[in-house]
């Protein structure tokens, strides 16, 4: 049986809303139930789609309400439910636009949470008294659902996890605690900034069924959501981290392969709730900017190998951390830049082969006695003894931090 509007006053938050227009449009059938926290709602929205907002995103733009009215009209959506607290009022022509389309408007009072609104219609549609409508829920609108979804739970303004979890189960998403990786294009503005819209769309859309031809290929059923140049995975259950590196380099090989684009990964291994998914989301991102930073040759981390990076680039502009980077590695990369040397990478591979000099001298392809005299070098401008494995750990450190404190000042030893 087909939810309708009229229908749905009749219980749960709406039967405490105020019709203020649209009543010829009360037999619209509700087939599902977002949020509206962006004026430009147009592009999103789906048929069938009651909107919820609070009025906080039209609060200064007078036009946007009925823009909002006639993007439903066009869309076939079944009507909008505000709050007045930012926008006012609601003026005439808004009113008469509902009206001319057949848009149900509905106040909501001020004190109501948008869930006692929003979670009787969605707990209606699951326990399956939408079961026809749900069916239909599929294909490319079930995606766009899903990406909304998902931008929603990024953004914070889902309220509470009972909340998510209804609207995840409707959307056919896995159940906690999953996995979570961020994919993102490389320089994708620049290489696309001559293209017409239609190739870059193009571009989007290619991406995305490469990426779900892997995870199928591979017998996941995760969830992806594509955001412009970005696009985010959710896996079911904890997995290894081994396993997530390898799906995550064929998603980036199929990519390459297929769109010529290359993308760097953020790997979050434990998400255990829904609205945890803004939390990992961001860690998933802090990853990929480390891997750039960092110029990490694979391109991809999971957030558990780069905790200290994480740490350090949160705190990159402390200037005891800046001091500490400099009173290492700053009259190095002086030497260097003078006398184009590479004191501080020969460094950098002592300390990877954890100082012993022989590895350090093949990796380096140097002579025994070639890397000695660098490293003496080295010792003289620092004052350190690379024989020293505290020192040398000190060293090490400074390396580490070094990509993620900025610019820091060069002093001329005395």
């Amino acid at each position: 049986m087909q939810l309708t509007v009229n229908e749905a006053r009749t219980f749960g938050g709406l039967k405490e809303c105020k019709l203020l227009a649209g009543e010829k449009g009360l037999n619209r059938v509700i087939r599902c139930v977002d949020s509206m926290e962006i004026p430009d709602i147009r592009q999103w929205l789906q048929q069938g789609e009651f909107l919820v907002t609070t009025g906080y995103a039209l609060k200064d733009n007078s036009e946007a309400l009925v823009q909002v009215v006639e993007a439903l009209a066009d869309k076939s959506g079944s009507g909008l439910a505000l709050k007045t607290r930012f926008i006012g009022e609601i003026s005439r022509s808004v009113l008469e636009r509902a009206e001319e389309l057949e848009i149900p408007i509905f106040e909501m009072p001020v004190e109501m949470p948008t869930i006692s609104l929003t979670e009787p219609i969605v707990r209606r549609v699951i326990a399956g008294e939408l079961q026809s409508s749900s069916k239909e829920l599929v294909g490319e609108q079930l995606w766009h659902q899903q990406a909304n979804f998902y931008t929603e739970l990024v953004l914070g303004i889902i309220p509470s996890e009972k909340e998510a979890f209804y609207r995840a189960k409707f959307l056919k998403w896995p159940e906690p605690p999953f996995s979570l990786f961020v994919l993102d294009m490389d320089g994708f503005r620049e290489q696309v900034e001559n293209m017409m819209e239609a190739e870059i769309l193009e571009i989007k859309q290619r991406t995305e069924k490469i990426l779900r031809r892997v995870l199928e290929k591979n017998g996941y059923a995760g969830v992806l959501v594509g955001r412009s140049d970005s696009f985010s995975c959710i896996l079911q259950g904890g997995k290894e981290t081994g396993v997530l590196k390898e799906l995550v380099k064929s998603m980036k090989n199929a990519v390459l392969a297929g769109v010529g684009m290359v993308v760097t990964a953020g790997i979050v291994e434990d998400v255990a709730s829904y609205l945890e998914i803004r939390h990992a989301h961001e860690c998933a991102a802090d990853v990929i900017e480390i891997c750039r930073i960092g110029k990490r040759s694979q391109g991809y981390a999971c957030l558990s190998e780069v905790l200290l990076e994480r740490a350090i680039r949160k705190d990159g502009g402390n200037p005891y951390l800046q001091e500490f980077v400099q009173r290492y590695l700053g009259v190095l990369e002086e030497y260097d830049a003078i006398h184009h040397t590479e004191l501080v990478y020969t460094l950098k591979v002592l300390v990877e082969n954890m100082g012993i000099r022989t590895k350090a001298a093949e990796a380096l392809f140097l002579h025994r006695n070639s890397l000695l005299r660098r490293l003496q070098k080295i010792e003289m401008l620092t004052e350190m003894d690379l024989s020293d494995g505290r020192q040398l750990l000190q060293l090490g450190i400074a390396l580490q931090m070094r990509p993620y404190v900025g610019d820091v000042p060069t002093t001329k030893k005395k």
